[in-house]
């Protein structure tokens, strides 16, 4: 008769997902460890993605920043309706007081942008850096706004709605 090894109790574990979780994204299905389209991916939904962050970037940016409950749509279309003001006065006056004034507004953009960014990456577990964030926001803000709109689902693929999304709630 041989002798065989006791039995040893071996840990198992077990992956526990709550409701309607996938692997890889939160509980609002939002991805989490990897942007969810590249900085072009604006092209898999062009309407209204493509259109809405090349054309109208102030509504993509409030719609960012209403679906992650930071600043309001309405600050937010606030805001940029001042640049746009201040845009158009130092377009129609040629001061130099004025173009001072936007190219403080655009460079204060720039930097809010890959601040939101930035705020993405950090939420949803994204790797990066505030450097990059900045040079994307930078080099195609546009591009960097529709990957972020992307990410957040602030959009409803195939309709052009310019209104407020449903806010993100985390417990």
């Amino acid at each position: 008769m041989h002798s065989s090894p006791s039995a040893q109790p071996q840990d198992v574990k077990i992956a526990v997902m709550s409701g309607n979780s996938v692997p890889g994204t939160d509980e609002h299905g939002i991805v989490t460890g990897r942007w969810k389209t590249g900085l072009f991916g604006f092209t898999e939904s062009l309407v209204p993605n493509g259109f809405m962050s090349f054309c109208c970037p102030g509504i993509s940016v409030a719609q960012i920043s209403q679906r992650l409950g930071l600043l309001s749509y309405n600050q937010v279309i606030g805001i940029f309706g001042v640049v746009y003001l201040v845009a158009l006065i130092a377009a129609c006056t040629r001061s130099a007081f004025w173009d001072f004034l936007i190219i403080i507004a655009v460079i204060a953009l720039v930097l809010s942008l890959a601040r939101l960014r930035t705020t993405i990456r950090k939420r949803y577990g994204i790797p990066g850096g505030p450097a990059k964030d900045a040079a994307y926001s930078f080099c195609c803000g546009s591009c960097s706004i529709a990957q972020m709109a992307s990410h957040v689902e602030s959009y409803e693929p195939g309709s052009c709605k310019f209104g407020p999304p449903e806010t993100l709630t985390y417990i």
